[in-house]
């Protein structure tokens, strides 16, 4: 049964599973394989596959009897991505977020080598006099927003994203302006997937943010939650982890993210 109480369709979900498999196995892949990793029979996944070369959604490489998804699903995709209003989406897990802590959540992304403010929405405690505003531009490597953007990035593409925003300003004494030691914050920021701001961009405020990707697992937004020092503590931003973590995961999926295992 779906979630929704209604029989679910097994052979579209076995379709599915075969699609999701293809895209994230980083290679071309025999049928049995696939059947394997799936653990359907040889010759069911042989009828899904031809069903899908039929359609143009999967080709064969007749040397090595290896099947690979062909371009036309990231077409739709495309399609999909281009309608699709990001702030629309993002709002009501903006206001459930800002409703659930108290505290003030943002839309940004990057835009130009900054990170832009595209969306925002204040919580009952909201930070009286804080300079965030949807609008507002703000330099990568000192916001728990930027650094997610940055952390992302190939070595190639951050040193000279980093390179562009020099000489770093020290907007606060806890701005961190060092290039080795942006080096390290940005590689905790990858590993541990979550970034902060612990009042590196304004005095007095701290924040917590995760990414969104889109389908292509690329960082195309992030979610922060702001607020003064006094109430963001180290046991309510371990509880504001959660829940942020699971929100932007829940909208990258949205986006056509499949985490890979």
């Amino acid at each position: 049964m779906g979630s929704n109480g209604v029989k679910k369709n097994q052979s579209v979900g076995k379709l599915i599973d075969i699609i999701e498999v293809m895209a994230t196995y980083g290679e071309s892949i025999r049928i049995n394989e696939l059947a394997e990793i799936l653990d359907m029979a040889t010759a069911t996944v042989y009828r899904f596959l031809i069903t899908l070369v039929d359609r143009g959604y999967v080709k064969k490489d007749e040397e090595n009897s290896k099947y690979f998804l062909t371009l036309k699903l990231k077409y739709f995709a495309d399609q999909i991505n281009d309608n699709t209003n990001l702030s629309h989406i993002v709002q009501p897990y903006l206001k459930q977020l800002a409703e659930m802590t108290g505290e003030t959540t943002s839309l940004v992304i990057m835009e130009d080598n900054m990170a832009v403010y595209i969306n925002k929405y204040d919580g009952p405690k909201r930070m009286v006099g804080s300079l965030q505003r949807i609008g507002k531009r703000a330099p990568l490597y000192c916001t728990g927003v930027g650094k997610l953007f940055l952390a992302d990035m190939t070595s190639d593409e951050r040193f000279e994203a980093l390179e562009k925003s020099r000489p770093f300003e020290k907007l606060t004494q806890n701005t961190i302006v060092e290039t080795e030691l942006i080096r390290l914050e940005l590689e905790k920021v990858k590993f541990e997937q979550i970034s902060y701001d612990n009042e590196e961009c304004e005095v007095g405020a701290k924040c917590i943010a995760a990414a969104i990707r889109d389908y292509s697992g690329k960082v195309v937004a992030a979610i922060s939650i702001s607020g003064p020092t006094t109430r963001m503590t180290s046991d309510k931003l371990k509880v504001f982890k959660t829940e942020l973590t699971s929100v932007c995961i829940e909208i990258s999926s949205i986006l056509g993210y499949i985490e890979k295992v």
